[in-house]
């Protein structure tokens, strides 16, 4: 019970401030026109701190890095923004579960997946060369196999 009561107690306290959230990162994650912030990260936090009923502030920072070294430095509360998992800054930091997930991929014209299109792939230019130089080992050896048994 003692626990409990130490538990709320230490809340109570952190929250009855204003958050420092420090923001990073880039478009569409964070929007910075004019002076004032947007983009999904911050849509995402609004959220989060309207429903637990916190007061916060917000900072802008130039780069991940910089954001990452004044979470760990105590200069702000809580970092936003699309902050990759790195060894390094696992040792620094606290990481929630990611709330986007992406992956590289290249965009390419679509072709016709056909048989025809699949036999032109096969019998390419490279294929019919190398039957033909084939062809042309077997008639040698066979000739010769065929001069030398001949008698």
């Amino acid at each position: 019970m003692k626990f409990l009561l130490l538990v709320i107690l230490t809340f109570s306290n952190v929250y009855s401030e204003k958050l420092k959230v420090g923001i990073s990162g880039s478009v569409p994650f964070r929007i910075s026109e004019e002076g004032k912030v947007s983009g999904i990260s911050l849509e995402i936090w609004e959220k989060i701190a309207e429903q637990e009923g916190f007061e916060y502030t917000i900072q802008e920072f130039s780069s991940v890095n910089s954001l990452v070294d004044a979470v760990s430095k105590n200069s702000v509360d809580i970092g936003i923004g699309p902050i990759s998992v790195t060894s390094k800054r696992i040792e620094l930091v606290s990481f929630t579960q990611p709330y986007y997930s992406s992956t590289k991929a290249f965009l390419v014209k679509k072709k016709d997946v056909s048989i025809l299109f699949f036999l032109q792939n096969f019998f390419g230019e490279t294929f019919i060369y190398a039957i033909g130089a084939l062809l042309s080992l077997l008639f040698l050896f066979g000739n010769l196999l065929f001069l030398a048994e001949r008698k």
